[in-house]
């Protein structure tokens, strides 16, 4: 701040200020007094933006769980036969049956049969069709393999 010293300003000195000072922590100190909780004093003490602070945070992560929870009601694909083979089903069934049937050949588990219904709805077909279809193609070309589709399909009900 270059420049000459200011000599007018004196600090004032207030005994009482003092006192009221020591007051105070004796008060706090009181035998038998019990101090509030830490998470307390955080979440409703004096400030009004703390506590905004806290319920706004609180606010999104429900909301947030509540949004989570309605999506995956609302977009999870049940993975449901509707038993209806239509003709573009049963077209689809006769030209990839053997490719379908060999895939479960070489893997004969859940994650072959999810593999095939992957490709099937990447190439369009709804969740229930790709189910059908996989169903049609088994029955149709490798019927020895008709117990891992039951099996797979008897797990899905039972919510394992």
């Amino acid at each position: 701040m270059g420049g000459k010293p200011v000599t007018n300003v004196h600090p004032i000195r207030r005994p009482d200020a003092v006192d009221t000072a020591k007051q105070f922590a004796a008060e706090l100190d009181t035998p038998g007094r019990r101090p509030a909780p830490r998470w307390t004093a955080k979440c409703f003490g004096r400030s009004r933006f703390r506590r905004a602070a806290v319920y706004d945070g609180l606010a999104v992560t429900l909301l947030m769980a509540l949004m989570t929870c309605l999506g995956v009601i609302t977009f999870a694909a049940s993975a449901k036969a509707d038993g209806v083979i239509d003709d573009d089903e049963q077209v689809y069934a006769d030209a990839y049956g053997g490719a379908i049937c060999q895939v479960l050949d070489e893997h004969y588990s859940l994650a072959g049969v999810v593999g095939i219904y992957d490709v099937i709805v990447e190439q369009g077909y709804a969740p229930d069709s790709a189910v059908d279809i996989i169903n049609v193609a088994v029955h149709e070309h490798c019927p020895d393999n008709w117990r891992l589709l039951v099996a797979i399909g008897r797990a899905a009900r039972a919510g394992a």
